[in-house]
């Protein structure tokens, strides 16, 4: 009979493919590892729910989770946000009162930030990690108040910055009753100590990866034209505003930008208020199978954001041979090399997100960048099985 090392329970808004692999591993190594999730069951992956343990609560905790869910794509209207509200906190509270319900039933409790707020204090006596996939909280607010008055936007911030205040006091409370916070990148890590946390509160487990089915190399890019990419929201924060900016300011001939995601409020109100020239399209998402061809296709990807805890439409592109501008900001740029796979910048810097625009387009020429050299460069990330040792290395320390 196989001896349990220790029982875990992980607790996620929604199923990310990182903590999917980790569950695994963390089964096949041992541990009994359970997976709590506010995603309504019947949307998971059935290969991943005949695979792990997936927490079954009940009907009236699905139905409020579900709701949520389904609410949540429809928060543009102001009334919807408000009832959305009130099902959040409704639908926190059921994970909670779960977790509180079945304390004895585990040693370790991974919890994604601001989802363990009203439990984390009975859990005194167990092994505490907070999932925290992107910045410190106040860090991505300061920035967004920032982006926010250089725009003058016409929205209020609560609608321009997407944590709303009941979450950013969730993990306020929350970042002090962890024995440890799981950080995605250097540059989340660097948030929190700006912020006056030590290094022993924190831990790095880089969130990269993709899947080798989904993302390599298809194709090349077309020598007519000079492909520039941008897949993610159409939102000031993801600094699109620079993009288009430095776009526009680089004299390269047949040069085309193409930029694919949701476009949120800000960002319709940006557009509606900005000149584009017909070789700037604006375009809805993309399904997920058709990402490795249009990266396949593109001279560069540029992401932009101004914060951002990882983006792994960079680790993406990269698999796929597609060179990179990324910012500082953006915790994928710890695998971004300059030179080998493609350029980090500053934020809010359109002349130096012109001027790596520039220099893409002479090494293309020149034949500087090898794609298949690219692709290469990140072959660790071609699957989860990084994050989820690192993540299981991290376990073993407790």
């Amino acid at each position: 009979m196989i001896k349990i090392k220790k029982r875990i329970l992980q607790v996620n808004i929604f199923p990310n493919p990182g903590t999917i692999a980790m569950n695994s591993v963390l089964n096949n190594n041992d541990y009994k590892c359970d997976y709590l999730t506010m995603y309504p069951l019947f949307k998971l992956n059935s290969e991943f729910k005949k695979k792990n343990t997936i927490i079954k609560k009940s009907l009236f905790s699905t139905f409020i989770c579900t709701l949520y869910f389904f609410l949540y794509r429809y928060e543009k209207y102001n009334f919807i946000k408000k009832i959305n509200s009130f099902v959040q906190k409704k639908a926190y509270s059921t994970i909670n009162n779960f977790i509180i319900k079945n304390i004895d039933n585990y040693d370790i409790f991974i919890i994604q930030a601001s989802l363990g707020r009203g439990s984390l204090p009975y859990l005194k006596n167990k092994i505490t990690l907070l999932d925290k996939w992107s910045e410190h909280v106040l860090a991505g607010k300061k920035i967004s108040e920032k982006e926010y008055l250089k725009r003058n936007a016409q929205i209020p911030f609560e609608q321009f910055y997407s944590t709303n205040n009941f979450l950013i006091n969730q993990e306020l409370a929350e970042y002090k009753l962890v024995d440890k916070i799981v950080v995605p990148s250097t540059f989340a890590y660097k948030t929190f100590i700006d912020e006056g946390f030590k290094p022993n509160n924190l831990h790095i487990v880089e969130m990269s990866g993709s899947f080798a089915k989904d993302f390599y190399p298809t194709s090349y890019p077309n020598k007519e034209t000079f492909e520039v990419v941008y897949v993610g929201r159409l939102t000031l924060n993801k600094g699109i505003a620079y993009l288009i900016e430095a776009f526009k300011k680089v004299k390269i001939k047949n040069k085309r930008l193409r930029m694919f995601g949701i476009m949120t409020l800000d960002g319709k109100e940006y557009f509606k208020n900005t000149d584009l020239s017909d070789n700037i399209e604006i375009l809805s998402t993309v399904k997920f199978q058709e990402l490795k061809n249009i990266y396949s296709k593109s001279d560069v990807l540029v992401q932009p954001s101004l914060f951002d805890g990882f983006s792994n439409v960079v680790s993406q592109a990269l698999t796929c041979g597609c060179p990179v501008i990324t910012t500082s900001n953006t915790g994928a740029s710890d695998i971004v090399k300059d030179k080998i796979n493609g350029y980090v910048v500053p934020i809010m810097d359109a002349d130096a997100i012109a001027e790596c625009l520039n220099k893409i387009y002479e090494e293309n020429n020149k034949l500087t960048f090898d794609r298949d050299c690219i692709a290469k460069s990140v072959a660790e990330y071609k699957d989860w099985n990084k994050y989820s040792s690192d993540y299981k290395d991290l376990i073993e320390t407790f």
